[in-house]
């Protein structure tokens, strides 16, 4: 039997230690299922007075945190660093820092195809969510076109090419082709924009000094933005973008994207774009991503340093030639995982994106997936339930939902654990709860579970020391091992995933009524307050409960 080999998970700005989990010591599946419903009883407790209007004000307290405190929303589309979420304020250090690259596009996209649908739905104004998803795609674009020319210069002259001298960028022909760095945040931006933020020093791409030295994209995240990125291709299709001011200039990106008829200019002098068909945009990304993991040469590996294989599927830096620093495929990851994305990637795009030959047959690949634990998946795992989503299959909703409950890869005892994939999976096939007829007991655990966990998310915001251990993670979705992980420390997230899972949660349980409210109309500090001291009684109460 072909074991799959656990990869290392892409570091965050800290390496954190481990804590005691609630559900740590109780391994048989028996006493897991009673302390998951018992966990949820508890949680929904101290919440008990919030209904889906009290989420919806918290949702747009959110957002107004994100676009005033995590990022700059700019119609200067290609200044660097701008349209592009950071992940983490770190307030104790006085810096905010973009991550890694695995949360930042992928939960925003996520959020803003979901948010536009549910508003476009209601009959509500969506303009300020259509502008902020037009620009979040040309950020990309952005990346797409300008990372060779950055590696080009940094090679020649020993530091990142910033946006100050973008008019000496030269890109060559093919370099539109998937290859992205990470986030073009650095010191240039800072200058710029650093009065925008809260804090005094900034961390991203083109100046991280740590020790955890990343650059290039990894399979990580160019699937985890193929999910945001699935969502604008379900959700969203030609919408106009005359009215929305975009200083996009005459380069490669505008003549490319007409040639491809993703986007419609008017027959004025400036060429102003007009229209954008954001879901031929998204599978363009896709088909470019898919074609990158696809390397024209031939790499020869050892998995696990024992099992020799050789493949096409690595990810290679095109200027260097060499592999990417981290989540390059080198341990035999990406080819076998290939399976699943030629499947995401045809289900997308309607088209075969395969060059080159998979490592493992279908049937191998179902089984590892239907079976992680015994494939030994490791983190692994999370990949193939994303991939899982995008393809629709008789079994995949059980299966996303059985893994979210029972198997948790990281051996933390914490459930649910990547619950978003069963929203997302309904979402993208046009399913949601009540039209699969899941009104009994499927339908009324599941609504009890988000509603448990929409509802305990703090007002304020994600935060390490929130006291609220279900949102102390950068995102719950992407690393549920590190919640709670740093309650010592001061460190604030975007809460893109609360948004992210909200809205899915919306569409998939055919929740009406979402809209856009005014900020100042959110719960006050006493009412936090109170809530806080109602979930501290509960924690109060549950160890108790335990401890009998």
């Amino acid at each position: 039997m072909l074991l799959f080999l656990v990869q290392g998970s892409e570091a965050e700005l800290e390496q954190p230690t481990t804590e005691y989990s609630l559900f740590q010591k109780y391994e048989s599946p028996t006493m897991r299922k009673v302390l998951i419903g018992l966990f949820f009883i508890i949680l929904i407790v101290p919440f008990y007075g919030q209904t889906p209007n009290d989420n919806l004000q918290k949702y747009w307290k959110y957002r107004d945190r994100l676009r005033t405190r995590f990022m700059v929303v700019s119609e200067n589309v290609m200044d660097y660093g701008v349209n592009i979420p950071a992940s983490d304020i770190f307030y104790d250090k006085d810096i905010i820092s973009w991550g890694d690259a695995n949360n930042n596009m992928s939960h925003y996209l996520s959020m803003l195809s979901t948010e536009l649908w549910l508003l476009k739905q209601n009959h509500q104004d969506y303009s300020s969510t259509l502008k902020e998803l037009y620009y979040a795609m040309l950020a990309l674009e952005r990346l797409d076109m300008y990372s060779e020319s950055n590696l080009r210069w940094k090679s020649a002259h020993g530091s990142w090419l910033e946006n100050d001298s973008i008019e000496k960028s030269y890109v060559r022909p093919g370099d539109i082709n998937g290859f992205l760095l990470r986030d073009d945040v650095g010191d240039s931006f800072w200058r710029k924009y650093g009065s925008h933020f809260d804090v005094s020093k900034c961390q991203g791409n083109l100046n991280r000094q740590d020790k955890f030295q990343m650059e290039e994209m990894s399979q990580d995240v160019i699937e985890h933005d193929m999910e945001g990125l699935s969502l604008v291709n379900t959700l969203v299709g030609t919408e106009s973008v005359a009215g929305i001011p975009c200083n996009l200039p005459d380069n490669n990106i505008k003549t490319r994207l007409t040639h491809l008829a993703i986007m419609t200019c008017d027959s004025d002098v400036l060429q102003s774009p007009k229209l954008i068909n954001f879901k031929l945009w998204a599978q363009d990304f896709v088909k470019r991503f898919i074609r990158f993991m696809q390397y024209d040469g031939t790499y020869s590996g050892k998995i696990g340093g024992l099992i020799p294989f050789k493949t096409h599927w690595v990810l290679v830096n095109p200027v260097t030639n060499k592999l990417v620093m981290q989540g390059n495929g080198a341990d035999g990851g990406v080819a076998m995982i290939s399976n699943g994305l030629l499947r995401a990637g045809q289900a997308i795009t309607g088209e075969n994106l395969r060059i080159y030959p998979r490592l493992l047959s279908d049937k191998e690949y179902n089984l590892a997936f239907k079976h992680p634990k015994t494939f030994q998946l490791g983190l692994e795992d999370n990949k193939t339930r994303s991939l899982a989503c995008h393809v629709s299959g008789e079994r995949t909703f059980a299966r996303l939902r059985k893994l979210r409950d029972h198997y948790n890869p990281h051996k933390t005892g914490h459930f649910p654990i990547y619950e978003h994939f069963p929203l997302m999976y309904l979402v993208m096939h046009d399913l949601n709860y009540p039209g699969l007829g899941l009104k009994d007991k499927i339908h009324n655990f599941d609504k009890g579970l988000y509603d448990g966990l929409l509802d305990s998310a703090p007002i304020s915001g994600p935060a390490s020391n929130c006291g609220i251990y279900e949102w102390t993670s950068t995102s719950r979705c992407l690393w549920p091992e590190n919640l709670g992980k740093k309650s010592g420390r001061q460190i604030e997230y975007n809460g893109l995933d609360y948004m992210m899972l909200h809205n899915l949660y919306d569409i998939a349980f055919g929740i009406k009524g979402f809209r856009t409210l005014k900020i100042d109309s959110v719960l006050t500090a006493g009412a936090r307050n109170s809530i806080l001291e109602k979930h501290e009684k509960a924690i109060s109460q549950q160890d108790s409960i335990m401890t009998n």
